[in-house]
């Protein structure tokens, strides 16, 4: 009986992490679908590195990739639009560029950038925040969808989960919007 009761539990702890990682490795072949450049895929690779997925490469052809920024957008109105473009970079964006009264989005239950617009605690216009919604429904999985629901609240509403990986948020007090994916928005 005892044996039972602690193999449960064990399999229990191993079938939530097997999830996660599962989830974590959908919301990197999304990554991948989007990658735009040579550049983005070797970040993706770095990242994998990082959280233990794929093995270090020898260090005679180890080479030093500089990360890129996110990016970056103005909207119609004037205000800034950050999107990230993979995991770690989101995290980055989310933790430590933007400040707590930014405006975070993200795309509603999956994988997706994270986007902030930079107001400094303003409360950004109708338009700023449908255009930032687009941008968050553009760079997602939902990309080819039809109407997609894009949630958004102040950053200080989004926290990380200790030993979460890379890109994974909790958020509270948010309100949503519906959009489409826009592409003539992105260019």
């Amino acid at each position: 009986y005892n044996k039972a009761k602690t193999a449960e539990k064990y399999l229990g702890d191993l079938i939530d992490k097997g999830e996660k990682e599962a989830a974590y490795l959908l919301s990197v072949m999304d990554e991948i679908q989007r990658s735009e450049s040579e550049r983005d895929l070797a970040e993706i690779r770095r990242e994998l590195t990082e959280t233990g997925f794929i093995k270090a490469q020898k260090a005679a052809k180890a080479e030093k990739i500089k990360e890129s920024a996110p990016l970056r957008f103005i909207s119609s109105t004037g205000a800034e639009i950050l999107v990230g473009k993979n995991n770690s970079q989101n995290d980055k964006l989310t933790t430590k560029i933007a400040r707590r009264t930014d405006i975070w989005l993200h795309i509603q239950k999956i994988h997706g950038s994270h986007v902030i617009i930079s107001c400094d605690g303003a409360q950004p216009d109708e338009k700023t925040l449908f255009e930032a919604a687009t941008l968050a429904a553009f760079y997602s999985q939902g990309r080819d969808s039809g109407k997609i629901a894009v949630d958004y609240t102040q950053v200080r509403f989004v926290k990380k989960p200790s030993g979460s990986m890379p890109g994974a948020v909790i958020y509270t007090d948010y309100k949503t919007v519906l959009v489409t994916p826009d592409e003539k928005l992105v260019l």
